[in-house]
């Protein structure tokens, strides 16, 4: 039995795939590589050096260099400790404060870190001030957190390496300004969408796979009209609050965002992937960017949440985005009948 040759289209879609499938790999990694190393950015008038970890009953030496004058007094640093699941321990200690000169420059600064029972995290907060005193800022950044070592604990290295100081966000929550009608309106084009995949077979469904995908648009549908995104999310923020860890949540956000956007094109791919044809391809699309913005939605990275806040008529740029992908995979598996062939032509052109 000889094969059958491979047609112009499936060749196409079939580079279309792959092309995809790079193209977004190289930008989750890229994504993920920056979530992991600098949760905020780093800011761009102050850098710091110092060890890798901190250890009890001893000093912690900090260099200092600042690249723009801002015509204030004094440079401070404090230490801030948190223990086990990063409970914060409060104010630790502070530097003995420098002088500073016009036109800026670097500074050896040193902190002591004391005998504190449970700590296990210390971070930086240097501030530039009038005076001495906290009251009296001007401008102030935090560094990220370094792992406390027991007293008496020998460092490999002694050499200085840059630590990452970001300027303190305080990232308020967005607002999502949705329309009563927009939830009902999108969970029932998913409702309606499930119902077409189930009792509609014909050849823009897919085949083995119509249950799963039926069932796929139920779970949409009842996400959007009983609002679980949001109420899961504030589920989690609660959580976070209480287990003294919603300060650093901002690394778990990016993280979380990355994993589920990763999850999402794995499960896309390999459903798009195992079937032919491209209105089946694009049913399992729509349904990949319905689970995109969701997770996006649910994990609520505030950068991210002002953009899918932006409003596109009446409706934000995240309903939008459910609505279109409703109405793809609506489109896609509604059954397109050819029209009957006209017989009496056909006879009379065999005869």
């Amino acid at each position: 039995m000889t094969p059958t040759p491979e047609r112009p289209s499936d060749r196409i879609l079939r580079r279309l795939r792959i092309g995809i499938l790079v193209a977004g790999a190289l930008l989750l990694v890229v994504v993920a590589w920056r979530a992991v190393r600098q949760p905020y950015p780093q800011a761009d008038w102050i850098q710091v050096e110092s060890h890798r970890v901190a250890i009890m009953n001893q000093r912690l030496p900090l260099r200092v260099t600042l690249t723009t004058n801002h015509g204030v007094g004094y440079l401070v640093a404090d230490l801030h400790g948190s223990g086990p699941r990063r409970q914060p321990l409060g104010y630790l200690s502070s530097s003995l404060p420098a002088s500073l000169p016009p036109g800026g420059g670097t500074f050896e600064l040193e902190i002591p870190v004391p005998l504190v029972p449970d700590l296990e995290y210390v971070r930086a907060i240097i501030f530039l001030g009038r005076t001495p005193r906290w009251q009296d800022r001007v401008r102030f950044v935090e560094t990220a957190e370094l792992s406390v070592e027991a007293p008496g604990t020998r460092l490999n290295e002694s050499a200085l390496r840059p630590w990452h100081a970001h300027e303190r966000y305080s990232d308020p929550e967005v607002i999502f300004r949705e329309t009563r009608w927009s939830r009902p309106l999108i969970g029932g084009l998913w409702l309606m969408a499930a119902a077409v995949a189930w009792r509609r077979p014909g050849p823009a469904t897919l085949g083995w796979m119509r249950h799963w995908l039926a069932a796929a648009c139920v779970l949409a549908g009842a996400v959007e009209i009983a609002s679980l995104d949001v109420h899961l999310t504030n589920i989690l923020r609660t959580w976070a609050q209480r287990s003294h860890w919603y300060h650093d949540r901002r690394s778990f956000q990016q993280i979380a965002t990355v994993a589920g956007l990763v999850v999402t094109a794995g499960v896309t791919w390999l459903a798009w992937s195992r079937i032919r044809g491209l209105r089946r391809s694009l049913a399992a699309l729509g349904l990949g960017v319905f689970l995109a913005f969701s997770l996006s939605r649910l994990f609520s990275q505030h950068e991210v949440d002002q953009l899918l806040a932006i409003l596109v008529g009446p409706l934000t740029l995240v309903q939008f985005a459910k609505l279109t992908a409703a109405l793809l995979v609506i489109g896609v598996l509604w059954p397109h009948r050819r029209p009957p062939r006209n017989r009496t032509t056909t006879s009379a052109r065999c005869s």
